[in-house]
């Protein structure tokens, strides 16, 4: 069964979700965290918005083995 990994990005921080709870925060653009998510596999699965303008992208790859 494919077992999955998730994180979250909000502005240029990305948290991965899940036992890990890492944190980083990207020295770039928003467009260029979403680059390098997409450059490590990650696939947006979701995005909320928030009441006051903030939007969460949720998003998930293959967990390696």
């Amino acid at each position: 069964m494919q077992k999955w990994e998730y994180c979250e990005l909000v502005n240029r921080t990305v948290t991965l979700l899940g036992k890990r709870g890492l944190r980083r925060e990207f020295k770039l653009t928003e467009r260029g965290a979403w680059d390098e998510l997409g450059d490590e596999g990650w696939e947006l699965v979701s995005a909320v918005h928030e009441p006051d303008g903030e939007v969460h992208y949720y998003f998930k790859r293959p967990q390696s083995e």
